[in-house]
């Protein structure tokens, strides 16, 4: 025999294989895992933004409103619409309750002004969620 041939053995080759398959299954779990973490993700950035514009609509209106009158206010997309809040951008599969409450905003005993809360209530892969977002309208 002039040399000896180099070279990996089967068995080397499978281990190798076996090895490399583990890894880019376990790789494949990951980025899985991840879109439908940025499903949930892109759901709550709606009630968000939702939120945010009602609450903005709400809180440009005058300290008189009776928008502004203390007490609760809820919408269910399958009823009609109780008050003035715009439409929803939440997309179908996201949409669900809407609510804001009306408070006093009191500093001691004296009301300086009032607080508004929006809360937006939808579920999500079978889980209930929930945002809230708070404002303060001064007299």
């Amino acid at each position: 025999m002039a040399g000896k041939l180099r070279g990996f053995s089967l068995l080397e080759v499978l281990i190798a294989v076996m090895l490399i398959s583990s890894a880019i299954l376990g790789l494949s779990a990951t980025f899985i895992w991840s879109q439908g973490r940025n499903v949930v993700s892109e759901g709550r950035l709606q009630a968000q933004g939702f939120a945010k514009d009602s609450l903005e609509d709400i809180l440009d209106r005058d300290y008189s409103s009776t928008s502004l009158v203390v007490g609760s206010y809820t919408h269910n997309p399958s009823e009609p619409q109780e008050f003035d809040l715009p439409a929803s951008d939440l997309r179908d599969k996201h949409a669900g309750k809407r609510e804001y409450v009306v408070s006093d905003f009191l500093e001691g005993s004296t009301n300086i002004g009032k607080q508004v809360d929006v809360t937006i209530t939808w579920t999500e892969q079978g889980l209930a969620k929930q945002e809230t977002l708070s404002g303060l309208v001064i007299q």
